[in-house]
């Protein structure tokens, strides 16, 4: 059990640093992610444009399965 709180716990900051990340290249406004997929296609999105002109290919930060 702990390991898995753990494990959670650490997704979370990661994914706390992801969305500052791209609040910091999209804008503030951006609503962000808890990397799910009930909202990645609309965070996908919202940053597919900025992650272009960053010369982010989309196979480099997008899995798709």
């Amino acid at each position: 059990a702990v390991a898995s709180m753990l494990a959670k716990w650490g997704r979370d900051l990661l994914m706390l640093r992801l969305n500052d990340y791209w609040r910091e290249h999209v804008g503030a406004d951006l609503r962000p992610t808890a990397g799910y997929p009930v909202d990645a296609e609309r965070f996908r999105a919202a940053i597919s444009e900025r992650a272009t002109s960053l010369l982010l290919p989309n196979h480099t930060w997008w899995r798709c399965c």
